[in-house]
């Protein structure tokens, strides 16, 4: 700045004219052409007089002397070894675009503080090895100042730093402990305002300064420590960050000042004094004079791309927020750690400023909180915060957060399209829900499958208990799927929502019958409340091991249950695609239960008009009994069946020349397997009997298909071991 003033005191001296330097005033419409006049930095009206030798031989003195272009470091923006030794051990500083030729090393720690430069560094491949114990870089320059006899600043803006890697490996990475460089932060002081430097705190590779940008697009940045803010970057305030690819891993920001210290991998803020300051002056590229300006002290953090994991900061494992504007559209924020919001933590503070938006395919998951409040794991909003969501979240979105005010709103969503399970809230017992156009948490317990009983007996099904959580049974939707398929048939999709409860000693439950040929079936069961959705996915097969997993004495008896669903698959060509697996059980020979043929002879039938029976193996265990219509008469009468329970009467369906009754067993449920053997008495007109599910098997084991043989001594098999259980 020194230098800067003689220039112009020069000038003006050989000029031979008294004149005073002006600048451009951001001043309101009223202000006349004077008031906008103002004196540069330091800048007093030069003298009508020629400037003395010593003067002359001063600012001689203080030109940069001319490097020899042969000589000169990273010529053709090559950078080599040699390069960055020639160049005070540090990274280019000048504008121009730059790329590693080679593997290097780097101990020295660079400012790019031009205005308006430019300066792009490609790793291609290569591999940055930072010995400093400052940082990197520093992008941009603040200067004391005086603007009308006042104490103001000088900021040379934007500067912008690009970070990428053409190659596939690019990386930047500390070999020694970090700790941040020098922040020029901007604070208010009346109308003018100064700034105050914060000594090699922050940003332990990259420090941003007010009205200068960093972009990093590709490689790697590992291994750096900030002592307090931004272990990797630091963004100023009215600094900018844009990240689009790259990684940041390892990086940390340690606990120098434990009430301050924030984000592991980058920390972006706005001074808690306001977000503008007037008064200050400002150089937008090199070839221009400074101008009294208002500036910005808002910084700015976007996110549309690349990976964020294994950083680790008090407030913010990977970044922190404070008073400033964060836009996230992409990127993978995970396995972060902080003691206050383990990935991102969002704070407007009490000037309430700063924004937060939400879009695109953000995955913000899997961060830890180290302190005892597991809500503040991931994005941890403070003071209220509301996120808009700014345009349509992808499916794959994934966003875990918490908040320290659960009743506000949380995600303004304001007709984008999104789906609720997207959001999942960090808090125990806590759930995300709609109301109006903002996603909300409140205190909630989700419904939940808590386990299965399987029924064996007159049917095979599922009891599903079910706790209902915080949520009334009326606002839970439960439905249930499976399918299955016969050979040369269309798919059957059994598709029901369960509307009856009931209760037993283990809790409520609704029950799904099963067809016998469905045992590998997947059974799909989908609770729904409050916009979310709770889907559990078994099969027969499954829950029979795991009760024998819990308990090994029904190991026989699922067996069993499989075995005969097996051949029941084979014999009804139902699902045959993937048969049970049993031990010892080849689904393509007889199996051998001892179940032996017979006939059967009715006991009164002097018409004859017993057509025969048929059992139905697929869920509930039924029998039918055929009787002919010439022999009953017109109109078909009424059955009595005497069980051991009890009696009832039966109705007919008319089937061509017979008249059908289909017995399930005096509960109405179907026989049970382990009733197989006992017998009931019927009487229909004037023919009456007796009869069993084991006069069937035999029958068909004497008469029947080798198949139906199969699936017959394979249920005479199921039912004897049902016996041992009843």
């Amino acid at each position: 700045m020194k230098k800067f003033t003689k220039a112009i005191a020069v000038f003006c001296a050989m000029a031979m004219v008294v004149s005073v330097f002006s600048a451009t005033v951001l001043a309101d419409d009223e202000q006349n052409t004077e008031e906008q006049s103002q004196e540069i930095v330091g800048v007093e009206p030069a003298a009508n007089e020629e400037p003395t030798p010593e003067q002359e031989s001063e600012q001689e003195s203080e030109q940069e002397p001319e490097q020899d272009s042969d000589t000169a470091p990273f010529v053709n923006g090559v950078i080599t070894q040699a390069d960055i030794d020639a160049n005070g051990f540090k990274m280019p500083e000048t504008a121009g675009d730059y790329t590693l030729a080679e593997d290097i090393t780097v101990s020295g720690s660079a400012q790019i503080s031009a205005a308006g430069s430019q300066v792009t560094i490609d790793l291609a491949g290569h591999t940055i090895t930072y010995t400093g114990t400052a940082n990197l870089y520093t992008v941009g320059l603040i200067e004391p100042a005086t603007v009308n006899g006042h104490t103001s600043v000088l900021v040379h803006g934007n500067i912008v730093l690009t970070i990428k890697d053409s190659g596939t490996d690019g990386k930047i990475i500390a070999s020694n402990t970090t700790t941040g460089g020098v922040d020029h932060w901007i604070s208010i002081d009346g109308n003018y305002p100064k700034y105050g430097t914060e000594e090699g705190h922050r940003g332990g590779c990259i420090l941003v300064q007010n009205s200068c940008t960093l972009k990093l697009e590709g490689g790697t940045i590992s291994g750096f420590h900030s002592q307090s803010d931004g272990g990797a970057i630091h963004v100023s305030n009215g600094g900018h960050c844009e990240m689009s690819g790259g990684r940041i891993t390892d990086c940390h920001s340690d606990s120098l000042k434990p009430n301050d210290d924030g984000a592991g991998a980058i920390s972006c803020h706005c001074t808690s004094q306001g977000t503008e300051a007037k008064n200050a002056l400002l150089k937008t590229s090199e070839n221009e004079e400074a101008v009294v300006t208002t500036i910005s002290l808002k910084g700015s953090l976007k996110i549309t791309g690349g990976q964020i994991d294994h950083c680790s900061g008090r407030q913010g494992g990977a970044i922190r927020i404070l008073r400033a504007d964060f836009e996230i559209t992409g990127g993978t924020i995970t396995e972060n750690s902080g003691l206050i919001g383990g990935g991102i933590l969002f704070a407007q503070g009490q000037k309430k400023t700063g924004t937060i938006k939400i879009s695109g395919n953000p995955v913000i998951t899997g961060n830890h909180a180290t302190g005892d409040d597991a809500k503040k794991a991931n994005l941890w909003l403070l003071d209220g915060a509301t996120v808009i969501l700014s345009d349509n979240l992808d499916s794959t979105a994934q966003i875990e957060f918490g908040t320290s005010n659960a009743s506000g709103n949380i995600f303004d969503i304001n007709g984008k399209t999104y789906s609720i399970d997207s959001f999942i809230c960090d808090h125990a017992d806590y759930i995300t829900y709609v109301s109006g156009s903002n996603i909300k948490i409140k205190k909630y317990t989700l419904p939940k499958v808590t386990g299965y009983v399987i029924g064996i007996g007159g049917e095979i099904f599922f009891k599903v208990y079910v706790d209902f959580g915080t949520a009334s049974q009326s606002a839970v939707s439960t439905n249930y799927t499976y399918s299955y398929t016969k050979a040369g048939s269309a798919e059957v999709v059994i598709n029901k929502d369960a509307t009856e409860f009931n209760s037993d000693s283990k809790g409520t439950y609704f029950v799904i019958p099963v067809e016998s040929a469905c045992m590998t079936a997947p059974i799909t069961i989908t609770l729904s409340c409050e916009g979310h959705e709770k889907v559990y996915t078994t099969s027969v097969e499954d829950v029979a091991n795991d009760s024998v997993e819990i308990d090994s004495s029904y190991a026989d008896l699922v067996n069993a249950l499989l075995t005969y669903g097996g051949y029941a698959q084979v014999q009804l060509k139902i699902n045959t695609g993937k048969l049970p697996s049993v031990d010892g059980v080849n689904f393509a020979e007889a199996p051998d239960f001892g179940l032996t043929s017979g006939t059967y002879a009715p006991a009164s039938d002097p018409d004859r008009a017993f057509g025969g029976a048929n059992v139905s193996f697929l869920s509930k265990t039924e029998v039918k009994l055929r009787f002919s219509k010439s022999a009953l008469g017109d109109t078909a009468p009424a059955m009595t069946v005497n069980y051991a329970e009890g009696s009832k009467t039966v109705e007919a369906v008319e089937a061509g020349n017979y008249y059908i009754y289909t017995l399930k067993g005096y509960d109405g449920a179907g026989f049970k397997a382990s009733q197989y053997d006992v017998t009931f008495e019927y009487s229909v007109g004037n023919v009456s009997g007796e009869y069993s599910i084991n006069t069937y098997l035999k029958v068909i084991f004497g008469t029947g298909i080798q198949s139906m043989k199969n699936l017959a001594q394979a249920y005479y098999g199921f039912a004897k071991k049902s016996a041992t259980f009843a």
